[in-house]
C-alpha cells in the first residue's frame, strides 16, 4: 500500500532535482556568455580608445572570461539581489491583488504606472546625474519597467481567475527581452570600464613595467625613444662572438598567450606604434618595476 506513494515521492524529488540542475546549467551558460561578451566589448572599447585594433590582441574566450570576472561580479550580484527582492515583493503583491480588499483591483494598474514612470524618471534624472550613471542605468530601468508590465498582466489574469501562467510563446519572448536587457547592461558597463582602463593606461604609463629585450637578430624597433645597443663584436685574436641586440625604453602594455605587447616610454594613442613580439625565437625579455 505504501509503495505507490513512496515511488511517487521519489519521482517528484527526481523531477525537482532535474529541474534545478537544468536551471543551474542555464544560469551558468548565460553567465559564461555575459562574461565573454563583456570581456570582448571592454577590450574593443579600450583598444579603440588607444588607437589600435582589438583583433591584434587575439584574446581567447577563457582569457576574456578571466579578465571579466572582477567587473561583472558586481553586475551579477546586483542581478541576484534584485531577483530575491523581486520574489519577496511579488508574493506580497500577489496576496494584495487577490485579496478581498476594495483596492485589490488597483494593484495591477499601480504597477503599470510604476513601469511607465521608471524609464521616464530616469530620462528626467539624466539632466542632473553624471553621464556614466545614466548610461549604466538606462538598460536597467527599461528592463525593470518591462518586467513590471509583465507582472501587472500576470496579476490581472490571476484576479480574473484566468490563470497566472502566460502562454509558452509569451514566456519565450519575455525571456528574450530580459536577455537583451542583461546584455545591454553588460555592454554599457563594458564601455565605461574599457574607456576608463584606456585613460588609466595612458596616465600611468610612466609607472608601468620597464621592458628590456635582448635578441639574436635586429628587431628594427624605431620610435625615437627606444635605444638599440649592439652586444658582442669581433675582437682580433679571439673567437668571434655572435652579435646580439638590446632594446631599452619600452613599457609593457600586455601579455597574451605568449605575445608581448610593447610601447615606448613616451607613447601616445594614435601617434606611436604598438610592437608585438612573441616569446622565444631568440628573443629574451627582462621586466623591471620602475
Amino acid at each position: 500500500m505504501t509503495e505507490q506513494p513512496v515511488a511517487a515521492r521519489a519521482e517528484t524529488t527526481s523531477g525537482e532535482l532535474t529541474r534545478h540542475l537544468l536551471l543551474l546549467l542555464a544560469n551558468a551558460t548565460v553567465i559564461t556568455a555575459v562574461l565573454v561578451y563583456f570581456g570582448w566589448r571592454r577590450t574593443e572599447v579600450m583598444a579603440d580608445e588607444l588607437g589600435i585594433d582589438e583583433a591584434i590582441l587575439g584574446m581567447s574566450s577563457s582569457e576574456l572570461i578571466l579578465r571579466s570576472i572582477d567587473q561583472v561580479q558586481w553586475l551579477l550580484l546586483a542581478l541576484g539581489l534584485g531577483g530575491l527582492a523581486w520574489l519577496w515583493l511579488g508574493k506580497r503583491l500577489t496576496r494584495l491583488a487577490t485579496g478581498p480588499s476594495a483596492g485589490a483591483r488597483l494593484v495591477p494598474w499601480v504597477l503599470v504606472g510604476v513601469a511607465i514612470a521608471t524609464p521616464i524618471g530616469m530620462s528626467i534624472a539624466a539632466s542632473v546625474l553624471e553621464e556614466p550613471v545614466t548610461f549604466l542605468l538606462a538598460p536597467v530601468t527599461i528592463t525593470v519597467g518591462f518586467l513590471l508590465l509583465v507582472f501587472a498582466v500576470r496579476l490581472e489574469l490571476l484576479r480574473r481567475d484566468a490563470g497566472s501562467v502566460l502562454p509558452a510563446q509569451a514566456q519565450l519572448f519575455i525571456l528574450l527581452v530580459t536577455a537583451v536587457g542583461l546584455f545591454w547592461a553588460a555592454s554599457n558597463l563594458a564601455t565605461v570600464v574599457g574607456a576608463r582602463m584606456a585613460d588609466r593606461f595612458v596616465a600611468e604609463l610612466p609607472d608601468r613595467v620597464d621592458v628590456t629585450i635582448v635578441s639574436d637578430r635586429p628587431l628594427h624597433l624605431s620610435d625615437g625613444i627606444i635605444t638599440e645597443t649592439v652586444l658582442g663584436t669581433d675582437v682580433e685574436g679571439l673567437a668571434p662572438v655572435p652579435k646580439q641586440y638590446r632594446y631599452e625604453g619600452l613599457k609593457l602594455m600586455d601579455r597574451i598567450d605568449g605575445n608581448v605587447f610593447l610601447v615606448s616610454s613616451r607613447w601616445r594613442p594614435g601617434d606611436s606604434p604598438v610592437f608585438v613580439l612573441h616569446e622565444g625565437d631568440g628573443i629574451r625579455f627582462s621586466y623591471e618595476k620602475p
